[in-house]
């Protein structure tokens, strides 16, 4: 199934084979492919792929006027779509949290600004287009670290990850990468992106190591104390 994934995303843009292809397809293909490349195996065409695509319907696709994308590729004059922007934007945020380009970021945030100016929520499907996983864009848009969601990276966030350290769970839980498990890597992501000034005040200017270190120390503590 991955296979045949890739290759839609290969018809689409590649081969250009497929004339009827749409944007919202592409984020529903997409959706799939981060899915198993969290789940299942890390395949490392999954992020080349989702980079070809999202770059692919930014150029071809993207209106500027609507802050939408057109609905399909075989009618491209008919104007933006803005209802189907949501299935969309969170692969634009997932690909800015794998690759740390901000171009994505920032056209992820038009998708979604766009997305929620022009949402229509009357219908049973647009309603269940428009949450389906637009959750997941503000949990990978936000700082990786930050379980509070408060947009600072701190001392309440350690805090956070140290009393779930070990265990499985989500954003709020400390799960800083979306694997499921809080663990070291989430520890890296957070000393990554800290702001808090307590540590600082602790070590001045500290290099990206010695502050993973004093976290480290500091989520000892707290599971000593747990």
């Amino acid at each position: 199934m991955v296979d045949q994934a890739l290759g839609h995303i290969d018809q689409w843009f590649v081969e250009q084979s497929a004339e009827d292809w749409a944007p919202f397809m592409f984020g529903l293909t997409a959706e799939a492919l981060i899915d198993y490349y969290h789940y299942v195996d890390q395949d490392e065409r999954i992020v080349d792929a989702l980079c070809l695509g999202a770059d692919a319907i930014w150029e071809q696709a993207w209106i500027p006027e609507d802050e939408a994308f057109f609905y399909r590729a075989d009618n491209p004059d008919a104007g933006g779509a803005p209802d189907l922007n949501l299935l969309i934007a969170p692969v634009y945020a997932w690909l800015y949290r794998q690759t740390g380009e901000e171009i994505y970021r920032d056209r992820g945030d038009q998708v979604f600004a766009g997305g929620v100016r022009g949402a229509w929520l009357d219908g049973y499907k647009q309603f269940n287009q428009n949450y389906r996983w637009s959750f997941d864009y503000l949990r990978w848009r936000m700082p990786g670290g930050d379980a509070n969601l408060d947009e600072i990276v701190d001392c309440t966030d350690l805090g956070i990850l140290a009393t779930n350290y070990g265990s499985v769970g989500g954003l709020k839980q400390g799960d800083a990468n979306g694997d499921g498990v809080i663990d070291v890597s989430d520890l890296g992501i957070l000393a990554t992106n800290y702001q808090g000034v307590a540590l600082s005040e602790l070590i001045p200017e500290p290099s990206g190591g010695i502050l993973l270190i004093t976290m480290g120390l500091v989520l000892l503590g707290f599971r000593r104390n747990a």
